[in-house]
């Protein structure tokens, strides 16, 4: 399900744009081209913007809008409020084959939400002799191609090198240079 070009999970995609805005989708299904008309666009303003606004603002394409994450309702909220909350779509992707030029290469996990990428992770354990401090951050910085749609800049919001102990975030990879922050809230920093 997942386009390596536009780095998007297509089937969840347009399934929650069908479920949620049908109407919207109808403006532009008279269009033979459609669906690529919606990802080019996707595509463009993620790229000048970043996934993080295109969640929190929508986006038009033609004389349509879509929402593309609802969010969280108040307790007062109405219901239909609530409903919309509940039809976002969260998903978790192993072993996710990002690449257009090396169709083999994998990341361990990606979630996704509404089809579209937010976090992508490294998964390290101490049980096989590596470590996110380490061997999470060594393949973000000088195994995993940047130029790939994935792993642009502001494609994902973050990036996390994981193992069973630590954590390890950086919400833009810039090969070597790649700065990490620790994300360990547990026991003694762990």
């Amino acid at each position: 399900d997942y386009n390596v070009k536009y780095a998007i999970d297509e089937r969840r995609f347009w399934h929650f744009l069908e479920t949620t805005q049908k109407e919207e989708l109808e403006k532009l299904q008279r269009q033979s081209d459609w669906k690529l008309k919606i990802l080019d666009r996707l595509d463009r303003m993620i790229k000048k913007y970043g996934v993080l606004k295109l969640f929190r603002k929508g986006i038009e394409v033609d004389d349509a809008y879509f929402t593309l994450f609802y969010v969280s309702p108040l307790a007062s909220s109405s219901q239909v409020v609530k409903d919309k909350f509940e039809m976002n779509e969260f998903s978790v992707t192993r072993q996710l084959r990002y690449s257009l030029t090396n169709p083999g290469h994998e990341i361990d996990m990606v979630l996704f939400l509404n089809g579209l990428p937010f976090a992508t992770m490294e998964l390290k354990n101490i049980w096989t002799g590596q470590n996110a401090r380490f061997h999470g951050q060594k393949q973000y910085k000088y195994d995993r191609d940047i130029s790939q749609p994935l792993l642009n800049f502001g494609r994902c919001i973050v990036h996390f090198a994981v193992d069973t102990e630590e954590v390890y975030m950086t919400t833009k990879l810039d090969g070597k240079k790649t700065y990490f922050l620790p994300f360990n809230l547990g026991n003694n920093h762990g």
